[in-house]
């Protein structure tokens, strides 16, 4: 069955854009896996930081969906990382990405997988060859279906940062099939 899908579009995020992360940070099903270590407040001032150029080694997008804004997500190389990068056995050329959606009636419509997707090949384009490495904490059900819908393979489930125990996923070869 095919499904007819607003386009997807990731684009650089602005200053402007800042306050809608924090309403989306504000969704308990979003808080519950962005404000582990750091309040709201805390996230939107990194954020600008990394906006202004100020901390260039992440990648910062935002989600658009039918002209809206309905997540934001962003890629980094591992290697910027060193320490987070050893605590899941990351390689230095490996690329690392973190995604939400922020809008409640669009979950569990697929755009997840979708998201993954487009935000993959915007690692790509950057760094044909790179792996790609995600760390979702293990109890993150729906970010692992799409990581897995997407061709990630688990790698291993060991103890990250504050105790919680992340599930450790690895695309090596982006898939050569869609949907």
């Amino acid at each position: 069955m095919t499904e007819h899908h607003d386009e997807l579009v990731l684009r650089a995020l602005e200053a402007d854009d800042l306050p809608t992360i924090a309403l989306f940070l504000a969704q308990p099903y979003v808080a519950r896996w962005w404000l582990e270590r750091e309040t709201i407040d805390e996230v939107i001032a990194k954020y600008k930081r990394r906006v202004e150029g100020q901390e260039p080694t992440t990648h910062m997008l935002a989600v658009v969906c039918s002209d809206r804004m309905i997540g934001w997500c962003q890629w980094y190389l591992w290697s910027d990382y060193p320490e987070h990068s050893a605590e899941i056995g990351a390689q230095p050329e490996d690329a690392g990405i973190d995604y939400a959606i922020g809008v409640p009636s669009l979950l569990g419509r697929g755009i997840g997988s979708r998201l993954v997707r487009a935000l993959v090949a915007e690692v790509r384009r950057a760094h044909p060859s790179a792996c790609v490495l995600v760390d979702p904490d293990s109890r993150n059900a729906a970010s692992r279906r799409a990581l897995e819908r997407c061709g990630f393979r688990l790698a291993d489930e060991r103890m990250g940062r504050e105790g919680r125990v992340v599930a450790v996923y690895r695309l090596s070869v982006w898939p050569t099939t869609g949907d």
